[in-house]
């Protein structure tokens, strides 16, 4: 059996990443493999096919796969194609293949049919949509029957170029009918499983499709609007997703890392893949720790009665640890030195501050080569009581940091072990604040005035990873990272002006706040991942606080101009009822 595969690739940066090459190594085993590129792709990219043996097809950017397969078709003659017996028609919007494509063919043959996909879509017919049953088209293989009929090449020949993506949804949905009607028989791999739960399982039930050895994951699953997930699930299949690959197939799943992370924000990230951890305090948590790692925490210090708290906390290091201590001042430095013998696990080093209050300044300068031998350091700092009345809220919150980061020995053991289980992973932060004034703050003003020095140091540091409208932050300015995780921030060759300008009293829209924002962009661009963290005896707590936010912003609220409300179509709605009740009828 000779087998033809056309693989139509699109990259908006040109390049092609390591899922692709994976799945055309697959794909090699059992076709001849054209990718056909629709718009650019880097030389190198196409040197690098080339020189696996894959011959490239490029084209315009247009009319989607359809277009891409009908340009090749087309532009060959039918002696070309007599030689296969078989065509594939495939893309780049999955993951795989997780079982060889070897064994799908085998499973394949025996089936009576003159072409099949991997699923049959049911169709749908309500109010909203009409669609008919199809085979889904990102895995379409063609048998000689029809393959060579002339009808195939009239129907490619007939086909207008899809302008729209609801166009080209419109010639995947109608491709099986077309043939089907003509007297061609179709077939899938797997039917229309799960069709009572839903039409479409690619997305929500991925686990359960692989379980049935489905051979390919869909990229939406992870990439798809979290408002249209959430609306039907809880995205805990995509956990689960990874789970089953993980743990019960071969597939590396860090082809599929390596792709999110090049292509998708990072809050996205987060909730797609549910980056938020629970971790126990008092026992393990499951994770293998090696004791070869090295551990320190900085901490820039500016309160001299914050002293004994930090140490409190930084007792909860493992023993051995490195503690670097940034005083701002004289007197800091000397009320440490004095209390020094309280750490004797630990090997500490205090040093006064060149830049005076400046956490990021300790973070990145002053103990800049001390710790680039290093492989996970909590990054810690004194809150001042300047910005909250009362002065409290200030303490709850260092508080909350802080017990986020360093609750017990056994906590920090464990998220050692995190960091050493997922090597991805980057950077954990305390998850939000949910108290105060935090949930408007966070709701509302994401970026505050630092955007606009956010987009310089994203354009100095030449990051290309997508820009995060919506930045899950590390309020606080602490955090655990993984030393490698922060590489590209040194694109830049910082200096002590460059955090002058974060210097105590300066507005939002300064370096301190926009680098603060920043951080998981630039452990993006560094390849890792990042994720808040919580101590299993705070959970419920921040679960009941968060509850309370929701019900709180759920509730219609103007003030100072600002609209509260979670939905805004229902705030108009009830305005218009109230302001003009003889039209759009009497509000309550």
């Amino acid at each position: 059996m000779k087998r033809l595969s056309l693989f139509s690739f699109y990259s908006q940066s040109g390049a092609v990443r390591s899922f692709i090459y994976y799945y055309l190594a697959e794909l090699s085993k059992a076709a001849d493999v054209i990718v056909i590129v629709n718009g650019s792709i880097r030389p190198e990219s196409k040197k690098s096919l080339e020189a696996k043996g894959y011959k490239v097809f490029s084209r315009e950017n247009r009319g989607f796969d359809f277009g891409a397969w009908k340009d090749f078709i087309l532009s060959h003659e039918g002696s070309f194609f007599a030689q296969y017996d078989e065509l594939i028609l495939c893309n780049c919007s999955c993951y795989g293949p997780v079982y060889p494509f070897t064994s799908l063919f085998a499973e394949m043959e025996s089936r009576v049919c003159d072409f099949w996909g991997l699923y049959r879509h049911p169709g749908l017919n309500d109010r909203k949509h009409s669609i008919p049953p199809h085979l889904q088209s990102y895995f379409l293989v063609i048998r000689n029957r029809l393959f060579h009929d002339e009808c195939f090449r009239e129907y490619f020949a007939g086909l207008d170029s899809a302008d729209t993506w609801n166009d080209a949804v419109s010639q995947e949905t109608s491709f099986t009918a077309y043939f089907e009607k003509r007297g061609f028989v179709s077939s899938s791999f797997l039917g229309s499983v799960f069709s009572e739960f839903i039409e479409n399982p690619t997305i929500f039930m991925p686990g359960e499709l692989l379980s049935k050895k489905f051979p390919l994951v869909k990229r939406k699953c992870f990439t798809t609007d979290y408002s249209y997930i959430n609306k039907i699930s809880s995205s805990a299949q995509i956990r689960n997703l990874i789970s089953f690959l993980e743990n019960r197939t071969e597939y590396p799943a860090d082809l599929i890392y390596e792709d999110l992370l090049r292509s998708e924000k990072n809050s996205n990230l987060i909730r797609a893949l549910g980056l938020a951890y629970v971790l126990e305090s008092a026992s393990a948590s499951g994770q293998t720790v090696s004791g070869s790692c090295r551990i320190a925490a900085v901490l820039c210090s500016s309160m001299a009665d914050r002293i004994p708290s930090n140490i409190r906390y930084l007792k909860y290091l493992p023993d051995g640890s490195s503690v670097f201590v940034a005083a701002v001042s004289e007197k800091i430095r000397d009320a440490w030195t004095a209390v020094l013998s309280s750490l004797g696990n630990f090997r500490v080093e205090v040093m006064l501050q060149e830049v005076d209050s400046c956490s990021e300044a300790a973070f990145w300068l002053t103990f800049r080569d001390e710790l680039s031998s290093f492989d996970y350091i909590c990054l810690l700092k004194d809150l001042e009581n300047t910005s909250s009345d009362p002065p409290l809220k200030d303490s709850f919150f260092s508080e909350h940091c802080l017990s986020s980061l360093l609750f017990s020995k056994q906590y920090v053991q464990n998220i050692i072990g995190l960091f050493q289980n997922h090597s991805r992973l980057g950077l954990l932060m305390p998850f939000l604040p949910m108290f105060a004034e935090w949930p408007e703050r966070i709701l509302n003003e994401e970026w505050g005035s630092s955007r606009k020095t956010a987009e310089r140091i994203y354009s100095m540091l030449q990051l290309s990873v997508p820009f995060d409208d919506h930045p899950v932050v590390p309020w606080g300015g602490m955090l655990w990272i993984r030393s490698s995780a922060m590489s590209a921030f040194y694109r830049h060759d910082w200096g002590c002006d460059d955090f002058r300008l974060c210097q105590k009293g300066a507005e939002d829209g300064s370096l301190r706040s926009a680098l603060l924002r920043m951080y998981p962009m630039i452990a993006q661009e560094s390849g890792f991942f990042s994720g808040c963290v919580c101590p299993e005896e705070l959970a419920g707590m921040e679960l009941s606080n968060l509850y309370f936010t929701l019900q709180k912003y759920s509730m219609v609220k103007i003030e100072s101009g600002r609209v509260h409300f979670s939905d805004v179509r229902k705030v108009l709605g009830l305005y218009l009822r109230r302001k003009f009740p003889g039209i759009f009828g009497k509000g309550k």
